[in-house]
């Protein structure tokens, strides 16, 4: 099968989608798969819109672990004289909003890639996959498939913030698929609340690399931090809006008038318009227990599956996120999770078997469920040994790349045989 993956970044140091897109495609070729991976030249968000002409002169083409990678050129210039120089000009704005339509907040969010379109018509692929609904690349391939005729999946990732799922464009991206793969259940009914038709929707979760975790060493991470013997909660994500870090502070201020010698580890950078509202949270705080927080703006990559490794529950008590792998490391440890409830990690977490799972913004409840899993090794021991089996029989990139590649040979079928009802 020939795949053509697209996707707005392609980089190592750059997580998410950037890092699924390159996982799977490298999976694929494994399976004898050619997979063709077309993306910009930016090579992180700042690029986007920050022109260099040096780095429109990189390699265009080339082969990164048997995927054909080719990058095309991000047009600055021609995104500052339509988006900025006409829109200062009297009328500018209803002349853009004519031009692009619903797909302006969509364009704006770059990188600004016109000749993507081109490059995948003239791709001649089997299939043409589509992950993140927002950015430019997933605009340009709507156009293309407007003007083409080829088999269209998409993988929404879906962002679980109050409006990002009200985008008009998104809506219409998504009604021209093939085949739509959901990372989880709560996905998928978001989907189908939107007028998706069941059967193109299929759900595969996200995948871990469990060897990755296999040298672990949470003493190293206790000494070089001096944490001793205590016992710990961990939260490992960005410190924002909606990922439940200011509940579990909340959350811990109840727990430490039980249990005196928990230390929280808080792993992970803050986002400039919430650090006042996370130093806030701290300050009120107890001086004795403010002492009890090792909070880690930064940490090195080798250190991540030491954090694991070293604490004894793993809390992020998330709304926003569209699966959270965060969770599946935590299991990879054999390390019992809390999450919340209906949502996207609510959907594959079972409550009382591999986590816990609480109201979102509930403090009390969410201390009340780290109470009880400190209390209780062998509650944790189980809950850890049952998150790693659902890593291993589910969540692996053996296990997901196929259960993807047959959702595109699905799609594909279902395209043909469109074209045939259409004859």
């Amino acid at each position: 099968m020939r795949i053509l993956h697209l996707n707005h970044l392609y980089h190592p140091s750059v997580g998410g989608l950037p890092i699924y897109m390159k996982q799977l495609s490298e999976k694929l070729v494994e399976f004898n798969d050619e997979v063709l991976l077309y993306t910009s030249m930016a090579l992180d968000v700042p690029q986007f819109f920050n022109e260099d002409s040096k780095r429109n002169k990189i390699l265009k083409k080339e082969i990164i672990n048997g995927v054909k990678v080719r990058r095309f050129p991000v047009r600055y210039k021609l995104y500052e004289r339509v988006f900025k120089k006409i829109r200062k000009m009297r009328g500018g704005y209803r002349i853009t909003e004519k031009l692009f339509g619903d797909a302006l907040e969509n364009i704006h969010r770059g990188p600004f890639i016109p000749g993507l379109v081109g490059g995948i018509l003239s791709a001649r692929a089997d299939i043409v996959v589509c992950p993140n609904v927002y950015n430019t690349h997933s605009y340009m391939c709507y156009l293309a498939r407007k003007w083409g005729n080829f088999p269209f999946v998409v993988i929404p990732s879906l962002r679980m913030e109050p409006g990002w799922q009200d985008d008009v464009m998104v809506d219409r991206i998504l009604k021209e698929a093939d085949g739509i793969i959901a990372f989880t259940e709560h996905e998928k009914n978001i989907l189908l609340s939107k007028g998706i038709k069941e059967e193109i929707v299929s759900v595969v979760g996200n995948a871990i690399i469990p060897e990755e975790f296999e040298h672990v060493n949470g003493s190293r991470f206790r000494e070089k931090y001096q944490l001793k013997k205590m016992p710990t909660v961990t939260f490992l994500g960005r410190k924002t809006r909606g990922k439940g870090s200011a509940t579990l502070i909340d959350a811990m201020n109840i727990v430490w008038q039980e249990l005196k010698d928990v230390r929280l580890v808080l792993a992970g950078y803050k986002r400039d318009e919430y650090v006042e509202v996370f130093a806030e949270k701290i300050k009120g705080l107890k001086r004795e227990d403010q002492q009890k927080i090792l909070d880690l703006d930064q940490f090195p990559s080798h250190e991540r599956g030491d954090i694991y490794a070293d604490m004894d529950v793993f809390v992020m008590a998330s709304q926003v996120d569209s699966f959270g792998l965060v969770y599946l490391e935590a299991w990879c440890c054999g390390k019992p999770v809390i999450a919340c409830k209906n949502t996207a990690p609510g959907s594959y977490i079972t409550n009382g078997q591999n986590g816990l799972l609480v109201e979102y913004g509930n403090s009390k409840e969410l201390a009340a469920a780290i109470l009880r899993l400190l209390r209780d090794e062998n509650l944790r021991r189980g809950m850890g040994e049952d998150g790693r089996k659902q890593v291993l029989e589910n969540y692996t990139w053996d296990v997901v790349a196929k259960q993807i590649r047959q959702a595109y040979q699905h799609a594909i079928e279902r395209h043909h045989a469109k074209g045939k009802v259409a004859k």
